[in-house]
């Protein structure tokens, strides 16, 4: 009787430690894994509404500066996908993400990481004169002694076209080599470098984290096995105290995803200070990240639940019968 007591007092421990043992390993599966984020930045077809966005976020961008710039958005798609190519993007996020994870590991190739500008370089160059367009056409007609300066493009002088502006406005050196400054490459080991204090203590944070997951999770082992020991005989029993051991967590595991259905109203009331084209990308992007995390959270219950199903028929199915002996 006492090693049954016992046995139930070791369970009611395992319990809410198992639970927390499921959140860190979702976590560390998840959102602590480089490879999740690239999978969820393909899901959610991150690179390609980029594309879309990109054009309205500069459109706004540039009305709130209260910028003598006034760009219509056929023409901000225009500079936008002049400058930025989906491909362009998604190569240097993709390089982002995993030299920063492998920043975090202490993994080597660091230094060898770099992004290439020099595709951006030229796509700045060609929208340059869709730029100049849209200012040019902006401007005021001069106004009587006002003098036309075409290197601050302060106003628009009667009987000149636009095209005319352009052509003179793109003659300037300035402008012309305005990219000339802007580097080929930018070595992110320069800026990891630069950073790794900070990187540093984030991976001390993960390494104390790692430590303690891997000796929780020996613990929730070590009490099951104690479970087992403690009762020990009759086999069916062994069974079915692990197979409760198991099936509560389980359990619990999936009704707490009843919290899923509220992610979408809290990301809704969070206010994230951006502008509200970019918005709705970060909140799927949230959306996407978190729900995988939970996803994964459901397949640690669903486990849980399949293996504490099969040891509570398994204990079952070795019960000894009892024999009832007929009163003569």
């Amino acid at each position: 009787m006492c090693r049954k007591i016992a046995a139930i007092f070791l369970i009611i421990i395992f319990v809410p430690l198992t639970l927390l043992v499921v959140y860190l390993w979702s976590a560390k599966l998840t959102l602590l894994n480089k490879n999740y984020y690239l999978r969820q930045l393909d899901k959610i077809n991150f690179y390609e509404k980029i594309m879309d966005v990109g054009p309205k976020f500069l459109v706004k961008s540039l009305a709130e500066k209260g910028g003598e710039v006034k760009l219509t958005t056929k023409e901000a798609e225009e500079i936008f996908r002049k400058i930025f190519s989906q491909s362009w993007l998604e190569d240097n996020y993709k390089l982002v993400i995993n030299q920063f994870f492998n920043s975090l590991n202490g993994e080597t190739g660091i230094q060898e990481a770099k992004i290439d500008l020099k595709e951006l370089k030229k796509g700045l160059n060609d929208a340059l004169p869709v730029l100049l367009e849209a200012q040019i056409t902006s401007l005021p007609i001069c106004g009587e002694g006002e003098q036309y300066n075409k290197e601050e493009l302060n106003c628009r002088p009667q009987g000149k076209s636009s095209e005319d502006l352009i052509a003179e406005a793109m003659s300037n050196q300035e402008i012309q080599n305005f990219t000339k400054d802007i580097p080929d490459t930018y070595d992110l080991g320069d800026y990891f470098a630069k950073n790794m204090k900070q990187i540093g203590s984030i991976a001390s944070g993960l390494n104390i984290f790692y430590l303690l997951l891997y000796i929780l999770t020996g613990f929730c082992l070590l009490l099951l096995l104690i479970v087992g020991l403690l009762i020990f005989k009759p086999a069916y029993l062994v069974l079915r105290y692990l197979g409760v051991a198991l099936l509560i967590p389980g359990i619990l595991l999936l009704s707490s995803l009843l919290f899923n259905i509220w992610i979408p109203l809290i990301l809704n009331s969070v206010h994230l200070n951006l502008t509200g084209e970019l918005s709705p990308l970060i909140n799927s992007l949230l959306f996407s990240l978190i729900g995988g995390y939970f996803w994964m959270v459901t397949y640690f219950a669903l486990g849980f639940i399949v293996i504490a199903t099969t040891l509570l028929v398994l204990a079952k199915i070795y019960k000894p019968k009892t024999v009832q002996i007929p009163v003569k």
